[in-house]
């Protein structure tokens, strides 16, 4: 892990003190991601229904606040933002091995991957 990501992991860490524990940390997480995509997704809206001007110091911060709860998801997964990279990338070269097609997008042949990695049903909890 990088000195920027061991610096801004120990800061998100210090900041996210309010349910934190068990399924209430990855629910705060990941509920915080969909608010945030929801507000960049708003800002885009307005702009492509309404006319309004595109705010990119407005994106720029929504990216930020989504950011933060993205990393908030790391610490509880206890992988590095590097790990998330390296397995997107791993996945898309599978899927789509000559650069993005239609048919490779509907084909996902990547899932077959995911498939073998699902926990069984028949598991106690």
């Amino acid at each position: 892990m990088n000195k920027l990501e061991q610096d801004y992991r120990e800061f998100v860490d210090s900041q996210f003190v309010k349910r934190r524990e068990g399924t209430d940390g990855f629910l705060h997480a990941a509920v915080g991601m969909a608010g945030e995509s929801g507000e960049i997704l708003d800002h885009i809206k307005k702009t492509w229904v309404y006319g309004k001007p595109f705010d990119h110091a407005k994106l720029r911060e929504e990216m930020g606040d989504l950011f933060h709860y993205f990393m908030q998801m790391c610490i509880k997964l206890g992988i590095s933002w590097e790990d998330v990279i390296n397995n997107n990338v791993t996945k898309l070269k599978k899927r789509y091995p000559n650069g993005y097609s239609d048919a490779d997008a509907i084909a996902r042949v990547d899932q077959d991957d995911v498939a073998n990695c699902r926990p069984s049903r028949n598991r106690t909890r």
